[in-house]
């Protein structure tokens, strides 16, 4: 029996290709790593140094390779943020460097480097602004309200628009608390762009095989929603030609702005 679900997989075509930046990469492999009788000769390549080496470089990329990681590095971008706003291996814990103790200088080490445990920390900002985004979307599109997080922030082209959308709340509390300077209209013009964010959202929807071949992702469809105009014939009613005329200037930006929305 066919599935009633529209397939709509996205395929960029070179996940596959070490030697080319696919969609969603944030490292490229040019080369293969440096062999024995490619190091300085001044220098002597250990074998120990060099497992630990080739596991931490696996170990990085297995953090780039987050979903989480990534959306965090699209709001760093968005938001002209250094990536410690959103994401932090600080937890309170400070040990000093050259201890005696063993023990603890494995958990100084542990604690402060970043693919050590791998976690992701998201900061008090990001959570919060997350889930004003999240909340926003869901409550003022209806066909969104089955949608979760992880699919905002995992569905590919998707996410930089979610980005962009946790960006600009970000952007609104930071004008509101006047912990920045800020110009007067910086909280209109804020105000407007996510607006024009958020009526973006009413062309993506639900589809299955997006993310992965069993979970459901968003994508971006607007063949189901064509712009609606509206219209009235001002010469039947009974008003004078003043109420008319406005009438039809009312009418006329509402199909602009109607036109332009969409």
């Amino acid at each position: 029996m066919d599935s009633p679900f529209q397939t709509a997989k996205i395929s960029y075509g070179c996940e596959d290709q070490d030697d080319r930046l696919c969609e969603g990469d944030t490292y490229e492999t040019y080369n293969n790593p440096v062999e024995q009788d490619e190091t300085p000769p001044w220098i002597t390549k250990d074998s120990a140094v060099d497992d630990f080496e080739q596991k931490r470089t696996e170990r990085i990329k297995a953090m780039r390779n987050s979903k989480v990681y990534k959306f965090v590095m699209l709001l760093s971008g968005f938001t002209n943020e250094k990536m410690s706003k959103f994401w932090t291996r600080n937890t309170g814990t400070v040990t000093s460097k050259g201890s005696a103790d063993i023990r603890k200088e494995y958990h100084g080490w542990y604690i402060n480097t970043d693919w050590a445990d791998g976690m992701v920390y998201l900061t008090p900002v990001v959570y919060a602004h997350m889930e004003e985004a999240l909340t926003a979307i869901t409550q003022r599109h209806r066909h969104l309200r089955e949608a979760k997080l992880f699919q905002f922030i995992e569905s590919p082209r998707i996410r930089s628009i979610f980005a962009r959308m946790v960006a600009m709340c970000y952007r609104l509390s930071t004008a509101l608390s006047g912990h920045k300077y800020s110009l007067d209209g910086t909280y209109r013009r804020v105000n407007m762009e996510r607006q024009r964010l958020m009526n973006v959202f009413k062309h993506i929807h639900l589809k299955p095989y997006i993310i992965n071949d069993t979970e459901m992702g968003l994508v971006y469809d607007d063949t189901d929603l064509n712009p609606t105009f509206v219209g009235v014939n001002v010469n039947t009613l009974k008003a004078d030609v003043y109420t008319r005329l406005a009438l039809s200037n009312t009418i006329t930006q509402m199909n602009r702005s109607q036109r332009y929305l969409n």
